[in-house]
């Protein structure tokens, strides 16, 4: 019965002890133009024992709501040496063509990640920043 409560107890920590991802590009605050590309660059922070299944980019506005997105197929991973090193998945976006922006003003980019964390059921993971396009 205690190795029961043991390895519970420690099933549950390593599913909530993974890293958080990070979405390197844009910054929150970036000055993005409507009708020009941008990098859309995202760390994933997941290691070798979980899997990413899809990683889709969004745009919201306040006015629209949920715009179309774009899944990230381009995987380019940066310093994938370690077994706790992370994949970066990189996208040149279009946002007026892609996103379905309109105008300037403030939007959010979103990066919805479905991943299969270590010894837990199927997590959603969400990074948002505000960004101005212009």
């Amino acid at each position: 019965m205690k190795f029961q409560l043991a390895s519970l107890l420690l099933s549950l920590f390593s599913a909530g002890s993974t890293f958080a991802a990070t979405l390197i590009s844009p910054k929150a605050g970036d000055r993005l133009s409507v009708s020009k590309p941008f990098n859309l660059d995202y760390d994933s922070e997941r290691y070798f024992k979980e899997q990413s299944n899809t990683i889709s980019g969004f745009i919201s506005s306040d006015k629209t709501g949920l715009s179309s997105g774009l899944v990230l197929q381009d995987q380019t991973p940066t310093n994938h040496s370690g077994i706790y090193d992370s994949a970066t998945y990189s996208v040149k976006a279009v946002p007026f063509f892609l996103y379905g922006v309109t105008g300037p003003g403030k939007h959010t980019v979103h990066v919805l990640e479905s991943y299969q964390p270590y010894g837990a059921p199927n997590a959603l993971q969400i990074t948002s920043v505000p960004v101005t396009f212009f």
